[in-house]
C-alpha cells in the first residue's frame, strides 16, 4: 500500500514497532509471536488515529561510557518518567514543553508519576527483572539462530574487529 503525502504523525515509535508495520505495508498477516512488544504505525501513515501506548526502556546496567547508571524509562504521551535503581529514585520530565529535560516535574505531577510506575511494575511483572528477582508471566526464549556464521573476526595486528561480509573472499 501506499501512504498519504505530507502525513504527519506526532506519536512516537521504537525499533520494535518497525517489524509489524512493514507486515500491514506489504500486506502480509502480523505474527504477533514475533513482534509481541511492536505496534504498527502503517495507520498513521494513511493519516489514521495511531496510538502506540507506553514506550519503555529498561537498562539493569552499566554503561560503557561511564556516564548511565542501570535503570529503567517509560514514556507515554507527553511525559517521560526515569527511573534509577540504585538510589530508588526517580525524574519526571514533559517532553512537549520541555524536550531537553532539564526541568523535572516529579514534584508536581505525583499522579502522573504514580501511574507510570504502576504501568512499569506491570511490564516487570510480565517479563521478568533480574534486577529485583522478578520472574516474569509471560517471559520468551531467547532467539535461536539455525547455522550461524559469525560475522567478526579478530587480528591481533589489527586494533579493531573487521566484519566477514566486507572480505572480498566471503562475497
Amino acid at each position: 500500500g501506499k501512504g498519504r503525502a505530507g502525513v504527519i504523525c506526532e506519536e512516537p515509535v521504537i525499533s520494535p514497532d518497525f517489524y509489524p508495520s512493514i507486515l500491514e505495508m506489504v500486506g502480509l498477516p502480523a505474527k504477533p509471536a514475533q513482534h509481541k512488544d511492536g505496534k504498527s504505525f502503517a495507520p498513521a501513515l494513511h493519516g489514521k488515529s495511531f496510538e502506540r501506548g507506553p514506550i519503555y526502556w529498561h537498562f539493569p546496567h552499566y554503561s560503557n561510557h561511564g556516564m548511565q547508571s542501570p535503570g529503567g524509562a517509560i514514556r507515554l504521551g507527553d511525559y517521560k518518567l526515569l527511573e534509577y535503581f540504585e538510589n530508588n529514585t526517580v525524574q519526571l520530565f514533559n517532553l512537549k514543553e520541555d524536550i531537553g529535560e532539564q526541568n523535572d516535574v516529579v514534584e508536581e505531577n505525583p499522579a502522573v508519576v504514580a501511574e507510570l510506575l504502576a504501568l512499569v511494575e506491570e511490564a516487570r511483572d510480565e517479563l521478568g527483572d533480574d534486577a529485583s528477582n522478578t520472574l516474569g508471566s509471560d517471559v520468551r526464549p531467547v532467539g535461536q539462530v539455525a547455522d550461524p556464521v559469525t560475522l567478526t573476526s579478530y587480528d591481533p595486528d589489527t586494533p579493531y574487529f573487521m566484519a566477514e561480509y566486507d572480505l572480498t573472499e566471503r562475497g
